[in-house]
């Protein structure tokens, strides 16, 4: 089987080979593929991303990981993170709230004030280490996340529901 997709813009192509198929087979299946597999298969190849080079264009997208206590990152962050990263590999943080009624779930980290920040310094400083670059995906998740996680909208549902008990409308 062949298939062939853009990826960044550019075309990657792939061959899985069918039950019984010689492996001969599948590289003339390859070679039909825009020329020869390396031509083929940039994925590998370097890309230039604003001012960053990247080694290859594999990405670590956002994976909420829901391991933060109190809205702080913690130390197992920077190893997880760590390990995923190769010079010149774009990590992308998880969901990182901008401020105390940001967060959309539980144990998510933050990153509104200087203690997030500086728990945050060993996490970068790990990847950089190892020659990566990490972004950080900041969030509010908005109305999309519960009610428990909205300090706001808590006191206000909590008052509106005493006015109800009071009005003797439950």
């Amino acid at each position: 089987m062949f298939f062939s997709l853009e990826i960044m813009g550019l075309p990657y192509c792939a061959v899985t080979p069918a039950a019984g198929a010689k492996a001969d087979d599948a590289e003339k299946t390859l070679d039909s593929c825009n020329g020869d597999s390396l031509q083929s298969m940039p994925l590998l190849t370097p890309y230039q991303l604003g001012r960053f080079q990247l080694s290859h264009r594999i990405v670590l997208a956002p994976l909420t990981r829901c391991r933060a206590y109190n809205a702080l990152p913690q130390p197992h962050a920077a190893i997880y993170y760590a390990q995923r990263t190769t010079p010149g590999c774009l990590l992308i943080s998880e969901a990182t709230g901008i401020s105390e009624s940001a967060s959309g779930y539980p144990c998510t980290p933050g990153i509104w004030s200087q203690e997030q920040i500086e728990a945050w310094k060993p996490v970068v400083k790990a990847v950089h280490d190892k020659g990566g670059y990490f972004f950080c995906q900041i969030w509010h998740a908005g109305r999309v996340s519960h009610t428990g996680m909205q300090i706001f909208q808590l006191h206000f549902i909590c008052a509106m529901l005493l006015d109800k008990l009071a009005l003797g409308e439950f």
